[in-house]
């Protein structure tokens, strides 16, 4: 049972403590890789949006290009991407500078090669 709903809608509150169960019992499973084996059920252009969150909030800097080239593969716009960017810098408090740069030098590169 999740201890804090302050921020959930009454109408969403049910919603969410099925999906935290869920994760429970994944987690709790004999196999703990169980929930690895679900299918995917975002889509792609998500899924790297936020792999692109991910290293950038890891400050994985060799993992930052090849993220955006994903992102805009399939389907996010520049506009997607620098959210993600700023969410990151925002919620890991990633050096904003460097890793602004990182993420427009990718756009960029990608730009001028297609």
């Amino acid at each position: 049972m999740i201890d804090n709903y302050d921020n959930v809608p009454d109408e969403s509150k049910e919603k969410v403590e099925e999906i935290y169960d869920e994760i429970i019992r994944m987690l709790r499973s004999e196999n703990n890789n169980a929930f690895l084996d679900k299918k995917n059920v975002l889509p792609e252009r998500l899924r790297n949006l936020i792999a692109l969150g991910s290293a950038l909030a890891n400050q994985q800097s060799q993992s930052v290009a090849s993220c955006v080239e994903d992102c805009l593969k399939t389907g996010a716009t520049k506009a997607n991407i620098m959210q993600v960017l700023q969410l990151a810098i925002l919620m890991a408090e990633i050096p904003a500078e460097a890793y602004t740069g990182i993420v427009k030098d990718a756009v960029k590169n990608l730009e001028v090669g297609n």
